[in-house]
């Protein structure tokens, strides 16, 4: 089976930059019957045939979900960070999801934000506001440059498309705008 006709859509917390990422929610209770709609965007531009839903995923909390749609909907409060994943368990799409949100875009957009959180800039640190880092990463000058490097990554067969090992550019982009924008004021009291 190709790479590209067996992705897995993975629900799952990564625990080295969801401290940069997130806000303490142990005081958030959530309910089953709450869901968080999932969509994928930039599908076409990444070369990913949505025909063939039927060969996703959703894993949430462990238990695997069929998808049959172009959104899907998941259990609210699972996780934080949503990722789309190929065969080899690399994540292809990265999102994060913010305390309420009722709809998660998997994008190039969100990727690249996640790939400049990944930086040791955010290592370790909660934001007071994390909806505001999130526009201010995305509205950095090279964010477009990010976001097109990345797809280039990803539509080539990079095997680890938002690795630093493997896209050693898109890395330095995303290392650039993690160290250019201002961010001290989302992160007093630390």
């Amino acid at each position: 089976m190709k790479s590209s006709q067996s992705l897995i859509l993975l629900l799952t917390a990564i625990p080295f930059f969801l401290a940069s990422c997130t806000k303490d929610d142990s005081s958030v209770t959530t309910h089953s019957s709450e869901k968080t709609k999932v969509i994928i965007s930039d599908a076409e531009k990444i070369g990913l045939d949505t025909s063939k839903l039927e060969s996703y995923i959703i894993r949430s909390s462990g238990d695997d979900i069929q998808a049959t749609e172009e959104s899907i909907s998941v259990e609210s409060g699972s996780s934080d960070v949503i990722a789309l994943i190929d065969d080899g368990e690399q994540p292809v799409l990265v999102a994060r999801k913010f305390e309420g949100d009722s709809v998660v875009n998997l994008s190039l957009a969100s990727t690249a934000e996640m790939m400049v959180l990944f930086n040791p800039h955010f290592s370790g640190r909660k934001s007071s506001n994390p909806k505001e880092l999130s526009r201010r990463i995305r509205s950095h000058e090279d964010f477009r440059k990010l976001e097109e490097s990345i797809a280039i990554a990803i539509t080539t067969g990079n095997p680890c498309p938002i690795s630093p090992r493997c896209n050693a550019y898109s890395a330095r982009i995303a290392l650039k705008i993690a160290g250019s924008i201002v961010i001290e004021d989302l992160y007093q009291g630390e």
